[in-house]
């Protein structure tokens, strides 16, 4: 499975691992299953960040990339909290930037930076 979807209780925490190259098929069953799991966990924790490990996570299409942002929106809406992208390598880190990165995303080299970043609190 190119993706996994785990949740932590304290802190609250939604933590997603990306990996490889997607198409439009892994995408859509990356949303679905998000979109499955996601709303049992808001039910205890309202609010909560989210860590995605994408640093095995390839550069990927156009198509794939609009797919996140519209996924990122959905995370907006709910108002869930912070998040924080680990990313590896320079190319990565621009796509990620310019696809989701706000005033409560933003990417980094590494988990601890991520880490410590989303427990400074909500966005």
């Amino acid at each position: 499975m190119p993706y996994s979807i785990d949740f932590e209780s304290h802190p609250p925490l939604l933590r997603l691992t990306l990996t490889g190259f997607w198409d439009q098929e892994t995408l859509a069953a990356f949303g679905r299953d998000l979109r499955r799991a996601v709303p049992e966990f808001r039910k205890s924790h309202p609010r909560h960040a989210t860590l995605t490990d994408a640093s095995g996570f390839r550069v990927q299409a156009g198509d794939v990339i609009a797919g996140f942002e519209r996924i990122k929106q959905l995370g907006r809406a709910m108002k869930a909290g912070r998040s924080a992208i680990v990313v590896s390598g320079a190319l990565a880190r621009m796509q990620a930037t310019r696809a989701v990165v706000d005033d409560s995303t933003q990417v980094f080299e590494n988990e601890a930076e991520a880490l410590a970043w989303l427990e400074r609190g909500p966005a």
